[in-house]
């Protein structure tokens, strides 16, 4: 038996140590709170003035939203601007950061101190609510002008300043040589584009254009050197001089089919003309219809 309570004592006294140093680390869920001193001089009618309040947070409390001030009318000298709460993680709970701006709604008529609200906030989460305050803080603010100002042209209302003039002259001129530069360049690249066209057109988008000036040039145009340059363009075409004897080598490829029998029958009034010497020459319109029909063909097939 005395054994028995010996021990007893014996784990107590071990214990109990322990347990004291325990509890407060399982009972002591911290609120800490430090504000921020903002400048305390050199304010005067319309500045901002902002407060900031840090609040460290264990476990499991939290800032009560509705306890954060809300923006509007303080008292005589202040209006609350902006109240926002940024919170983040910390080794113990979280962090809360308060930021309060306040705005300077009247002048003093001499320096004066002044007294930032009270600010009360509410913690939730334990047992039962928390309510702390941050306390005011002081101010200095002066007047615009000194009191013994009041009444002179110091304090006479002025009219509105007009703005200067933004000077543009040189970005005007800029831009307008800009202007004609990008003119410049784009009329370059159409004649380099019209040019590079004419370069690699197909030989009746060529002949087609002949045959206007030929019809341009004379008022009785010469059909022997019309029906030149369509045999010219022809044998361009194949890739070898054209003949009724060989014209079949034309249509090797299925798309120019449509203008056998045409073809046919411009060379055999070709060789009644040249070499034969009879028959009615082809006019100079029914060439150029000949020719376009080649160059649609032309066009269709690039």
């Amino acid at each position: 038996m005395r054994r028995s309570t010996g021990l007893r004592r014996w784990l107590a006294a071990i214990a109990f140590p322990s347990l004291v140093g325990f509890l407060p680390i399982v009972q002591a869920q911290p609120i800490a709170i430090a504000a921020q001193p903002p400048r305390s001089f050199g304010y005067s009618i319309g500045d901002r003035v902002e407060r900031l309040v840090e609040i460290d947070l264990g476990t499991p409390w939290s800032l009560a939203q509705e306890s954060v001030p809300t923006p509007g009318r303080q008292n005589a000298w202040f209006d609350l601007a902006e109240a926002s709460v940024l919170t983040a993680p910390s080794p113990t709970g979280r962090h809360v950061t308060l930021r309060l701006v306040y705005q300077l709604l009247n002048s003093p008529t001499q320096p004066t101190v002044l007294l930032l609200p009270r600010v009360g906030l509410r913690f939730e989460g334990g047992p039962a609510p928390v309510e702390r305050d941050v306390a005011p803080v002081e101010i200095f603010a002066a007047p615009l002008i000194p009191a013994a100002a009041s009444g002179s042209t110091l304090d006479a209302p002025r009219a509105d300043r007009k703005p200067e003039p933004i000077p543009v002259d040189a970005v005007r001129d800029r831009m307008t040589v800009y202007a004609f530069g990008a003119a410049a360049l784009l009329l370059a690249m159409l004649v380099a584009r019209q040019i590079a066209l004419r370069r690699h057109a197909g030989p009746f988008v060529r002949a087609c254009r002949e045959l206007r000036r030929l019809a341009h040039a004379a008022a009785q145009p010469d059909p022997s050197a019309a029906m030149r340059i369509v045999h010219r363009a022809l044998d361009e075409t194949a890739g070898h001089t054209v003949f009724l004897d060989n014209v079949e080598t034309l249509f090797a490829t299925p798309h120019r089919a449509p203008l056998r029998d045409r073809t046919r029958a411009f060379l055999g009034r070709s060789r009644q003309q040249f070499f034969a010497g009879t028959g009615d020459p082809l006019s100079l319109n029914e060439l150029r219809e000949f020719a376009r029909a080649w160059r649609a063909l032309e066009a269709g097939h690039r």
